[in-house]
């Protein structure tokens, strides 16, 4: 990572305009991952493409004391140096964090996905059928507060996040601007996380969010509850969520796993992943399954990650497999 301390920033264009310039403490970090990833099984059906794998990426981030408090300003690039992610914090001491935030998901439900599926590299469905339910809407153009550890209990932090317009309107838009038409609604969501100050390496959490939908949709709710716990090199890790949609199939997903710390560099994993899904009007329910075995080997700012894994009834069809093995080979300055 290379720093650039105190730099000056000066008016930028337009609306940004500052009447003096300021410090700021900038940083720049990049990332890089090469991947070979094979394909088989019953949903393959013959089709073979590109096996390798390139993705790369810059972020950066500016901090600065803006009317007496730390505020700071992140942004990552994709590939194409399109924008990923960004996000606006405003550090509020020991009242917490305040968020404005797109794609970044600093807060709320989305922060406990997949939080089950303790692995040494990737979940139990990598790659395969997607079971990935709560977080729907996504942390996209919204607001979000999270509290500091232990402001109303012991080993306690919780965070709430807002989303103003659920539907187009969640695409990025500039200041004084308006997206078009397509909202279908609002939703609030929080995520809380309990750290047992009576068992050492025993952490809770739960998650809930509210969907208020307009027209003809009906409210959804999604909710979460799991733990995981550390002893010595081991750990375990459970979660079980559920999706409501009055307009669509609901999800009831269970995964576990567990971590084992061979040493300070070699850490491997075995996960598990289930989802049902409900029946609704003429359709009936259907189920997939999905295993995972990890290996990851890190030193430095380089890892060296070993996943395979396989769903039953890919596609939630019955009879049908999938199976994904993947090597990866990811590098941070």
């Amino acid at each position: 990572m290379k720093n650039i301390k105190k730099l000056g920033l000066t008016a930028l264009a337009g609306s940004l305009v500052a009447t003096s310039a300021y410090s700021a403490d900038m940083a720049v970090t990049g990332g890089v991952e090469l991947t070979y990833t094979t394909t088989s099984g019953s949903t393959k059906a013959g089709v073979d493409g590109n096996q390798w794998g390139f993705e790369k990426g810059i972020s950066w981030s500016a901090t600065g004391e803006v009317m007496g408090y730390d505020v700071t300003l992140a942004t990552a690039l994709t590939d194409d140096a399109s924008l990923s992610s960004s996000s606006l914090t405003f550090d509020l001491g020991d009242m917490g964090k305040v968020y404005v935030d797109h794609g970044a998901g600093k807060t709320g439900i989305g922060g406990l996905e997949n939080k089950g599926n303790v692995s040494a590299y990737e979940e139990a469905d990598h790659g395969m059928t997607d079971m990935h339910q709560i977080d729907v809407n996504g942390a996209t153009q919204v607001l979000g507060y999270s509290s500091p550890s232990g402001m109303l209990i012991d080993g306690l932090d919780f965070s709430v996040e807002i989303i103003p317009s659920i539907g187009a309107q969640t695409s990025n838009t500039t200041a004084g601007a308006t997206s078009g038409a397509g909202s279908t609604g609002s939703e609030w969501n929080t995520a809380v996380n309990y750290a047992v100050p009576m068992v050492d390496g025993l952490n809770l959490y739960f998650g809930y969010a509210n969907e208020s939908s307009d027209g003809t949709r009906d409210d959804d709710t999604e909710m979460t509850i799991g733990f995981d716990y550390t002893m010595g090199p081991v750990k375990i890790g459970y979660q079980h969520s559920e999706v409501e949609d009055a307009t669509a199939a609901a999800d009831e997903v269970t995964a576990y796993g567990l971590n084992f710390a061979v040493n300070d560099d070699l850490t491997v994993s075995y996960s598990v992943t289930e989802n049902e899904v409900k029946a609704i009007g003429a359709t009936a329910s259907s189920s997939a399954e999905a295993t995972g075995i990890n290996a990851a080997y890190s030193v430095g700012g380089g890892s060296l990650r070993i996943f395979t894994g396989e769903t039953d009834n890919a596609g939630y069809t019955a009879g049908k497999t999938q199976k994904l093995t993947e090597i990866s080979l990811s590098m941070s300055f």
